[in-house]
């Protein structure tokens, strides 16, 4: 009898042992692939771009069917844009925002909050595997270090997830139903739109202008047709500079801002321009460039040239 239970009490101990081993080599590609260093700058990368994007309400209209009187015409009844922005009442449509831009919020904080426990979970996986000795984990601890392996999974499964834009729930309908006429069917998303960044390698001054270039995040430049807002105010000003701010709009990727003073610092900010279905944006780019001074021994920006007598 004491030999069988021997036997039995050996087999439990390599059958633990084995769990043991296998539970590292997960913790060691979870380590080496989704929690690499590579991932986690990927992962704050994300984060940073989240936080400094812009959030739109996106409007999506399905065509009405054709009249009872009309149905030997096949195709649907089309609505333009401008059409459909007439029926909106517009006091629900800001309800409406306001309720998308709370949702942002709650969104935004929900992926901070993954963010420092994805973070938390990998020191704490990383600091067991550099302690522990795999034939010396009990059953206990076995258990509890399967379950944070799951727990890290699942954050990261839904990190993933809040950085989609989805769509919306609407508790009150948009268009309001009078007469026999059915209002059209809407729904509506969250549209996110990466920010607009400086090129600060490009962008440059002279003495009495700035040469200004910006692109949108991870895109093309030309990728997206819209209108930019680009706004400057000198820094420190006296009491001669106090008319040195102004703002430019243009739908182009670069402008061109003149007349500034030499020698003084400039901030530039850039956005998109605003429109009526704006939910959330809280970060603005900005730039802080130097013009060129003029110095005392130069003229129209050229330097004297001293004769030879």
């Amino acid at each position: 009898m004491n030999s069988g239970s021997s036997g039995d009490s050996g087999q439990t101990g390599n059958d633990g042992q084995e769990a043991n081993i296998n539970l590292r080599a997960q913790m060691l590609q979870l380590l080496s692939t989704r929690l690499s260093n590579y991932s986690i700058k990927v992962i704050q990368n994300q984060l940073d771009l989240m936080r400094k994007s812009s959030f739109y309400l996106e409007i999506q209209h399905h065509d009405l069917p054709p009249p009872a009187d009309r149905q030997q015409v096949q195709q649907p009844l089309c609505m333009s844009n401008e059409t459909l922005l007439a029926l909106i009442d517009h006091r629900r449509l800001n309800r409406m925002l306001k309720c998308a831009s709370d949702h942002v919020k709650l969104r935004i904080t929900l992926l901070d909050e993954l963010y420092i426990q994805i973070i938390k979970d990998c020191e704490e996986l990383g600091a067991f595997i550099n302690q522990r000795d795999p034939g010396l984990v009990d059953g206990n601890t076995q258990r509890a270090m399967q379950d944070k392996l799951l727990q890290v999974h699942e954050a990261l499964n839904e990190f993933d997830n809040r950085l989609k834009p989805g769509p919306l729930y609407m508790k009150h309908k948009l268009i309001p139903h009078t007469g026999n006429i059915p209002p059209p069917e809407i729904s509506l998303s969250l549209a996110i739109k990466k920010p607009v960044m400086f090129d600060r390698f490009k962008s440059y001054t002279t003495s009495s202008s700035a040469e200004l270039h910006w692109a949108i995040a991870s895109q093309e430049p030309q990728g997206e047709a819209t209108e930019f807002e680009i706004h400057f105010k000198i820094l420190r000003p006296t009491t001669a500079d106090q008319g040195e701010f102004g703002t430019v709009t243009c739908s182009s990727y670069s402008t061109q801002i003149a007349n500034l003073i030499p020698g003084r610092s400039y901030q530039f900010s850039v956005k998109r321009v605003d429109d009526y279905t704006l939910v959330y944006a809280m970060w603005i780019e900005t730039m802080i460039l130097d013009t060129k001074a003029v110095s005392t021994g130069s003229e129209h920006g050229c330097k004297k040239r001293m004769l030879p007598w």
